[in-house]
Formats: structure tokens, C-alpha cells, sequence
């Protein structure tokens, strides 16, 4: 998934291999999950990257009716339209520069837009 920012020309995204399903608020576990950002559209060369801690993957997705997305309760879409960011400590430390400013700041963002990908194989 991708989201940019109202705020800023910050492009943030996730990617987890086993999808989301929205059922009533159950973490499911993946090794490949991810959350990253680029400084704008221009510049995807230089991506920020945070992976799951490595004793947490049972907490990499957390689906919930609620929520569009949400990457362990770190980052994530609510029913309110804002994407949230916090430090619950599953992903690893590199989650700063990933989230900055929002994980520091008020802690959410309104995204301007946001795209979903589903990735299949034949």
C-alpha cells in the first residue's frame, strides 16, 4: 500500500505478503513485513525501510473492521481517515526516520491519496 501525505510531498508504504481481511481484530504473523517511505515521488532511490523485530512477527498485521491497514498497530488507516503512526516497538529501530515527523509529532497524518496493491502469482 501507498499513501502521500497532505502535509508534505512524503510518500509512505507497507508491504506484507499475506494480505489484509478486516476480520474482528486478530494479529496475524508474517517475517516479510515491511513499512517504508520516500522523501517525494522523485526520488524512490533513497527509500527508508523498517522490517518486523525478529520475535514479533506474530504481530507484523493486526486486522481489525476498523482499520483499512495497519502494520502491527505502528502504522495504519483508521475509520476516521487519518493513517497513524507509533512506536509499539514491533518493527525495528529505523521506524523513526521511516514515520518522521508524524511518529514524533501529533502522530497521524491525512493522507491526499492512497493506493492498495494485491501481488499474485501464477
Amino acid at each position: 500500500m501507498l499513501a502521500k501525505s497532505q502535509q508534505s510531498a512524503k510518500i509512505y508504504g507497507g508491504y506484507n505478503p499475506i494480505g489484509f481481511t478486516n476480520s474482528g481484530g486478530q494479529w496475524r504473523g508474517t517475517t516479510e513485513s515491511f513499512i517504508f517511505s520516500f522523501e517525494n515521488s522523485e526520488d524512490v532511490q533513497n527509500m527508508k525501510i523498517s522490517r518486523i523485530n525478529n520475535g514479533y512477527n506474530n504481530y507484523a498485521i493486526y486486522d481489525h473492521p476498523n482499520y483499512g491497514f495497519s502494520f502491527g498497530n505502528t502504522f495504519y488507516l483508521n475509520s476516521d481517515k487519518r493513517i497513524y503512526c507509533s512506536n509499539q516497538g514491533y518493527y525495528d529501530g529505523n521506524l523513526n526516520n521511516v514515520l518522521n515527523p508524524y511518529i514524533n509529532q501529533n502522530g497521524y497524518f491525512i493522507p491526499e491519496d492512497t493506493e492498495a496493491f494485491k501481488i499474485t502469482t501464477t
